[in-house]
């Protein structure tokens, strides 16, 4: 009896051995768990930017899909070097999917390794509650233990995760995939605009729905915003500025945001214009810009980024 119980307490605390084990060799990990992770986004590449790359980044942009296909880092790269005569690196590091978490572990990793002035930060009409499910494969080893919001379901499921990304790592041989040539900017456009029909009726929804998405339920009940909270600590304890940067879905009606006072108190909240968010050639689906609203938001920005206020963040 003794070795059958002694057999399921191996059994049981494997995953957590492995785990301790994998903390000193997390750097030679971490590569493998971004490459892991790229499916139809770019893991890849934020490994790359942040880690391998020594330009340096003066401006970051963090959020969903909605950030990595409506921001064209590369646009306002241009549009400094060969307008305003001035060097300037902004990166679009965002990953798709909603969740807090996976967005504060990209940023703990920038934090490490670069000197951001200014962080872009998305958020939309609501917070998304859930944590992303690929959360467990990068996080560091101490984030999965001690998580900054203790959600027992999402806590043995990124515990499993982090465990399968290790193990495949064992059975790679601790070794990489050839990864083939990268490209210098985060942005991914889609490039067809969507169809104005079903644009409009999602917009004629949201006018039914707003008034619930103007509700706050309570902060305890929102992990997602402990995320937030955690990195705009981050970031000020790097003297970094947080600009809050609203990308809702199609349709505007009045920028309602969830637990908009909490946002406000943590920093600046810039709003798109209406004619961006309200033109159907703007939009590739409900959620998603098209290239040529991504391309017209992406002008919007640089315009606000040139005001003084900011212009004095990133001559620092």
């Amino acid at each position: 009896m003794m070795k059958k119980a002694y057999i399921k307490l191996m059994i049981l605390t494997f995953p957590f051995i492995l785990l301790f084990a994998f903390s000193f060799i997390h750097d030679q990990y971490t590569k493998f768990a971004y490459h892991k992770i790229t499916l139809s986004c770019n893991g890849d590449f934020i490994y790359h930017r942040i880690c391998e790359d020594t330009t340096p980044i003066n401006v970051a942009f963090m959020g969903t899909s909605k950030t990595t296909n409506g921001i064209n880092d590369l646009l306002i790269r241009f549009s400094y070097e060969y307008y305003l005569h001035r060097t300037l690196n902004p990166v679009v590091l965002s990953f798709c999917g909603g969740g807090r978490n996976i967005q504060y572990s990209i940023l703990k990793m920038l934090f490490e390794h670069k000197n951001p002035d200014v962080l872009f930060l998305e958020v939309n009409e609501f917070e998304v509650n859930e944590g992303h499910e690929s959360y467990g494969v990068l996080a560091e080893v101490c984030d999965l233990f001690f998580p900054q919001f203790f959600n027992p379901i999402h806590y043995l499921r990124d515990i499993g995760e982090g465990f399968a990304g290790r193990l495949d790592f064992i059975r790679s041989g601790f070794k990489i995939d050839s990864i083939g040539p990268l490209p210098d900017h985060g942005f991914l456009p889609y490039v067809h605009k969507g169809d104005s029909l079903m644009l409009m009726q999602y917009k004629n929804s949201k006018r039914e729905s707003k008034n619930k998405t103007s509700q706050s339920p309570s902060l305890n009940k929102l992990p997602s915003l402990t995320y937030v909270k955690r990195i705009v600590e981050m970031a000020n304890q790097h003297d970094c500025k947080v600009i809050f940067l609203y990308l809702p879905s199609f349709g505007y009606n009045g920028n309602p945001i969830q637990n908009v006072d909490f946002y406000q108190e943590l920093g600046e909240i810039w709003y798109p214009p209406r004619d961006i968010l309200d033109n159907t050639a703007y939009w590739h689906d409900t959620w998603h810009f098209s290239r040529q609203g991504a391309d017209s938001t992406t002008a919007w920005l640089i315009k606000r980024m040139q005001e003084p206020e900011f212009d004095r963040l990133v001559r620092k």
